[in-house]
């Protein structure tokens, strides 16, 4: 956010290579330590889940796209401020596509995190959440080494074959086949995770120096009311798909919820919710958006916002 702030304000700002490329290693890293061979038996109705992911992706891209195109913004960078919970990919891949205002979409996208992530707590704060509990540190040891390592590898391979948001797919499905195979077990520790963070975070805000003040402030509303109309579908899918899994809406919310991976499971953990629910859901949430994303990005050109 300060960094977003000072490039707004114009002052010269660069996150250097060699620090943005490891931290997609160790977020790619981190994301696809949710997924564990068993994940799937965790949930009794996989259909139901599934249609209701979809549909929550569906729903909650259109509901934000037309509120956008209403405001008059392009196609292109409609698309991909309206995309749920997909800030780094969306980033990722709509520098890839012409006619994307890339600073607007990490606005929209940043700002719809900011949003879920302090009206989430406070929605179940006041209905009455348990205590947290303290979550167990995780050692630095070979398999993290092996992991990261592997990640690394990933990346490269992902980023020689041009795949679309190399830097953080490449990691990613590295870390997944690895969890997923039961050959690695291990998880990336929060000293690692929280410097990935801030350069990611630092690297994305350095984009909003390409957008004067004046635009920004003039893309608000809209990105607030798209912001608030994709939650607004979210809950409407949540709250029944609550009712067939026989879980608590909140826990549903949280699930299909248009925020990251990681901010709603640290959400869940905080809130002493059932994150295993909450990260399954959303890996597999973040799945389907890495392989829809490529294909259902409008390519018409003379979109962005100037």
């Amino acid at each position: 956010m300060f960094v977003a702030v000072a490039a707004i304000r114009q002052v010269p700002l660069a996150v250097p290579p060699a620090l943005v490329m490891p931290a997609y290693v160790v977020l790619g890293a981190g994301m696809g330590s949710a997924v564990r061979p068993d994940l799937l038996l965790d949930f009794g109705h996989p259909a139901v889940s599934a249609t209701a992911i979809l549909l929550a992706i569906l729903a909650t891209t259109a509901a934000g796209y037309v509120v956008l195109r209403l405001c008059g913004w392009g196609a292109e960078t409609a698309f991909f401020s309206a995309v749920p919970g997909a800030l780094v990919q969306s980033v990722a891949l709509a520098e890839a596509v012409p006619g994307v205002n890339v600073p607007v979409v990490a606005m929209v996208q940043t700002l719809r995190l900011i949003v879920l992530v302090t009206v989430v707590p406070l929605i179940i704060g006041s209905v009455g959440a348990p205590v947290p509990v303290p979550v167990a540190e995780v050692p630095f040891d070979l398999p993290l080494f092996l992991l990261l390592a592997t990640c690394a590898i990933g990346q490269f391979l992902a980023h020689r074959l041009r795949l679309p948001a190399a830097l953080l797919i490449g990691p990613f499905f590295a870390s997944l086949l690895l969890h997923g195979s039961g050959l690695n077990a291990a998880h990336v520790p929060q000293p690692l995770l929280i410097p990935a963070y801030v350069v990611i975070g630092a690297h994305i805000g350095t984009r909003f120096g390409r957008t004067s003040p004046d635009v920004l402030l003039r893309l608000i509303l809209p990105a607030l009311a798209s912001t608030g109309s994709g939650i607004v579908v979210a809950l409407g899918v949540a709250w029944g798909a609550a009712a067939v899994l026989s879980v608590p809406p909140m826990l549903a919310f949280l699930a299909f919820a248009p925020g990251g991976i990681d901010a709603m499971s640290i959400l869940a953990l905080a809130l002493h919710l059932d994150a295993g629910f909450v990260v399954l859901l959303q890996v597999a949430r973040f799945l389907l958006l890495t392989v829809l994303l490529p294909f259902c990005a409008p390519r018409m050109q003379g979109g962005a916002e100037e």
